[in-house]
């Protein structure tokens, strides 16, 4: 609180800059005395008295607790000379100036460290027993104490001895000190703002004037003339409070000092103990009760105020609550609950109105990219990107709703067929796809869109999400970046795919997948090196599944990690029940997803497998494709990593479709390449082919890979590529994929006959 009167102060020292800061406080303080000590023996002193400073002790004590305590020792000197100069001027005699330099000193020195110590300003003002504590320690106490030094010093030469120095000293400053503590306590407090606030209350400027109209006719004698005053003071705390009420108890107390000092004031001639009772007593209670009553009502008001404030911050709370609620905290944008609101009476209205609309998923393409290459930071700003680019885009009567992720939903409304939607969808397309800049990259957006128009794609909420989200899929598998009407061939193609994915995960649980193996051979001996664990599905009643139909479903579902680990614990399994038969030795290559090698516990489960089953390392092989080291370069890096120190070896599956790198190679931890079939199929008849196997061939052998080329189904293909130094070979020319029991079969009947071209 005191560093609001400081930084009052301080302002008016800016401005000020001809006097330099070390200066104005000394020179404040000591004027300060100075003028209100000579004012003080105009207003109280008649002409035997020794003269009193009524006002000018508890002037210093309060700008003393405005500064630092380390300012303190200067400030009192500055008094001391000021208290000097005063009394020079009273007595006009330099010894007897100094005999209650003392008091005056200790008064406010001692009034200072007891309110300092004791009494915070803020609570004096809105609290009874607070500025009771104030005034005790700030008047009382202090007026007490400088009362009796100057009991105890000889008689000045300038005035007469009165009859009860003690009683003298104290009425006066105490009376004094009392008219200055609740002005000095609200500065101290609260600056000099609430003194500016009232100047804008003529009611209450209005009953500040009757008080001081009141005291200045105390003269009149009229009866009970205290009484009028106070119950005027009364009307002054009420309408003016704590500030008006400080403001008129100073203002009677300097008018009932010039009725003291010109004798004209009823009981001022009392003297002693008649004064004591007489005078002082009936000024206390004039001007303490309003005091008081002014203290009641500030905390009533703050109270009030806090009461106002607890209510507003509770409405504004709970506005932003239901706001949170409602809207998505990264985009600003309505989310689904706001969203499905908006739908449901946009339902109802195109029922009574036969009003149409549009609802339209968008879904953004390769967003999870962005995550995984430059960090969730910079995929939320893409979001907040593409949220500010669709509400600019669309229409007021729109509604931009983010679903989550990289998911959002449009409610387009007035589009009265399809060819009006596409119009609409076509402008978010060129606005999204205009050139942007994130972390210093330049990309361009582009999203898969479904549109779902009420009422022929449905006629609620449900059935409208539903189309659109089923015509956003058929826009992601057609390629993405495509803008698709709902058709019930996508509402068909949906339940279809969301049976699918049932049906996977029942047969997970029923272990109805399997592996079949097909041999991967020596070139040259034709012997069985390793084999090349594929899945199957079998489904009572339908017999095997290709993988092609239910794998893309289970990497879109997540299931291929439970599918995984399933398929990864029966290649281990079958590695252990062929020990001791004729593929004791072969290592199987099993084929593992992009969500398998970011996935942080993969490692961890084929260490425990390889344990459970005493398998060393070097018998397991992971088949990945170049899109799969796309992924998510860095973690697939890591669990590549990790995976080499358990001795398995790294195979790229599918080579020279995909984003074929020398760099990727050198990167990552691969042991082995094999040529895509696509290459193998035509290279009897295309010289092309041909180069391109033969280059390959040349590039791993510099690299030190290994090389098997798939889909061999012919003699002459496997005898270019023995030529050409290729050193596995995999196809239907060898064996077809098929169940342990047959391929050990034929294994042992292929060694024991020693014909290893007879497939299986």
């Amino acid at each position: 609180m005191h560093r609001s009167v400081e930084g009052l102060t301080q302002k008016s020292v800016t401005r000020t800059t001809f006097i330099p800061q070390e200066l104005f406080w000394p020179l404040l303080i000591g004027l300060s005395y100075l003028y209100s000590a000579v004012a003080s023996l105009s207003l109280y002193r008649q002409e035997q008295d020794t003269p009193l400073f009524w006002f000018s002790n508890a002037i210093a004590l309060f700008i003393l607790l405005s500064r630092p305590l380390a300012n303190w020792p200067t400030l009192l000197l500055t008094t001391a000379l000021a208290s000097l100069g005063a009394q020079l001027f009273a007595l006009g005699d330099s010894a007897s100036a100094l005999i209650p330099l003392p008091a005056h000193l200790s008064e406010i020195l001692v009034g200072a460290l007891l309110l300092k110590r004791y009494c915070r300003p803020a609570p004096c003002v809105t609290q009874v027993e607070q500025f009771l504590r104030a005034l005790l320690c700030g008047s009382l106490i202090p007026a007490a104490i400088g009362a009796g030094l100057f009991a105890l010093m000889p008689a000045t030469q300038g005035g007469v001895v009165p009859a009860s120095p003690w009683l003298y000293w104290f009425a006066g400053h105490a009376i004094g000190s009392a008219a200055i503590l609740p002005l000095g306590v609200l500065l101290l407090a609260r600056g000099s703002n609430p003194l500016r606030a009232l100047l804008k209350q003529p009611y209450t400027l209005l009953a500040i004037t009757a008080v001081w109209a009141l005291a200045g006719q105390a003269s009149l004698q009229l009866d009970n003339a205290f009484i009028y005053i106070s119950a005027t003071l009364m009307l002054v705390a009420i309408s003016g409070q704590f500030a008006g009420t400080a403001v008129t108890v100073l203002g009677c107390t300097l008018l009932l000092g010039r009725l003291i000092s010109t004798g004209t004031l009823p009981h001022s001639s009392a003297t002693g103990v008649d004064l004591l009772i007489s005078f002082y007593p009936a000024l206390v209670l004039t001007l303490l009760p309003p005091i008081l009553l002014s203290c009641v009502l500030e905390q009533l008001n703050l109270a009030s105020s806090r009461l106002t404030c607890d209510v507003t911050e509770s409405r504004e709370l709970a506005e932003k609550m239901a706001y949170m609620a409602h809207h998505d905290a990264l985009t600003d944008l309505p989310n689904r609950m706001l969203f499905a609101d908006r739908l449901a009476h946009a339902c109802a209205a195109g029922q009574r109105r036969n009003h149409r609309f549009a609802v339209v998923f968008m879904d953004l393409d390769h967003f999870k990219r962005v995550n995984d290459s430059l960090g969730h930071g910079s995929g939320d700003k893409l979001l907040c990107e593409v949220a500010r680019r669709l509400t600019s885009t669309l229409r007021a009567s729109d509604t931009v709703c983010r679903l989550g992720g990289d998911e959002f939903v449009l409610l387009l409304e007035d589009v009265d067929s399809g060819e009006q939607a596409i119009r609409i969808v076509r402008k978010i397309v060129d606005s999204l796809s205009a050139p942007g800049r994130l972390d210093d990259l330049e990309l361009v957006i582009t999203a898969s869109f479904g549109i779902a128009l009420y009422p022929q794609d449905g006629q609620d909420a449900d059935s409208l999400m539903k189309h659109a989200d089923a015509a956003m899929y058929r826009s992601k598998r057609d390629g993405r970046n495509c803008i698709h009407l709902f058709s019930r061939e996508d509402d068909d193609t949906a339940l279809a795919r969301l049976q699918l994915e049932n049906d996977i995960r029942h047969g997970i649980q029923n272990r109805e997948f399997v592996l079949h193996y097909q041999p991967i051979v020596d070139a040259e001996s034709r012997r069985i090196v390793s084999v090349e664990a594929l899945v199957r599905w079998y489904r009572p009643g339908q017999g095997f599944i290709s993988p092609d139909h239910f794998i893309p479903v289970a990497e879109e579902s997540g299931l291929i990690l439970p599918l995984g680990e399933q398929l990864l614990e029966q290649a281990c399994e079958q590695l252990l029940r062929w020990r001791g038969s004729e593929l004791e030795r072969v290592t199987i290559a099993v084929n593992a997803s992009a969500l398998q090698l970011k996935n942080l516990a993969f490692v961890h489960t084929v260490e425990q497998t390889l344990a459970r089953y005493d398998l060393d390392g070097r018998q397991l092989e992971l088949e990945i494709t170049e899109s799969t080291l796309m992924a998510d370069p860095e973690t697939i890096l890591q669990t590549l990593q990790r995976l080499k120190m358990l001795r398995l070896s790294i195979a790229i599956d599918d080579f020279g479709t995909g984003y074929s790198s020398l760099g990727y190679l050198k990167r990552f931890p691969v042991d082995t390449v094999k040529i895509d079939r696509t290459f193998v199929r035509d290279m009897e008849s295309d010289g092309n082919d041909r180069e391109l196997i033969r280059a390959i061939l040349a590039m791993s052998q510099s690299l030190g890979l290994g090389v098997i080329a798939e889909g061999v189904e012919t003699e002459g293909q496997a005898r270019i590529l023995t030529e050409m130094g290729c050193p596995l070979l995999q196809g239907y020319l060898f064996a077809k994929p098929s169940d342990p029991e047959s391929l050990l079969a034929f294994a042992t009947s292929s060694r024991n006959d020693g014909d290893l071209n007879r497939p299986i």
